[in-house]
């Protein structure tokens, strides 16, 4: 199996996998446990497509966000999507995807994905 199609898999099962410091996390156990030496063989290579896409859903976030930064004044609250504040617990307020797993923290007390955050971040950088 390739790098790409166990990723596949592994978010077809149910299952989330994210780079959190320097490892690359998995979970829930239960619905991954039969890829577990999967995961290990690939597991430089799961880090390789995971960054790419966490690089990908940054960029496409923040030139959303730059666009509704004015150019003086108040910033106002950015959103990679409308109306994904109205999407309910467990998701993202800004783009509306589930939030994927994070170190150190409960979900609840989580507004933003980290790629929303990192997006936002960046989005002013680049307006101001």
């Amino acid at each position: 199996m390739t790098a790409a199609r166990l990723l596949e898999t592994i978010r077809e099962l149910g299952g989330r996998i994210a780079i959190v410091g320097d490892s690359l996390r998995i979970g829930p156990r239960c619905a991954v446990a039969e890829l577990e030496s999967e995961f290990r063989d690939h597991a430089d290579e799961l880090a390789t497509l995971i960054g790419r896409e966490h690089v990908e859903a940054v960029a496409w976030r923040a030139k959303i966000m730059a666009e509704q930064i004015p150019p003086d004044g108040p910033i106002p609250v950015l959103a990679a999507r409308e109306g994904a504040w109205l999407a309910g617990h467990g998701v993202c307020t800004s783009c509306g995807d589930r939030f994927e797993v994070e170190s150190g923290g409960s979900f609840g007390r989580t507004l933003r994905c980290r790629a929303c955050r990192e997006a936002a971040e960046a989005a002013i950088r680049w307006a101001r």
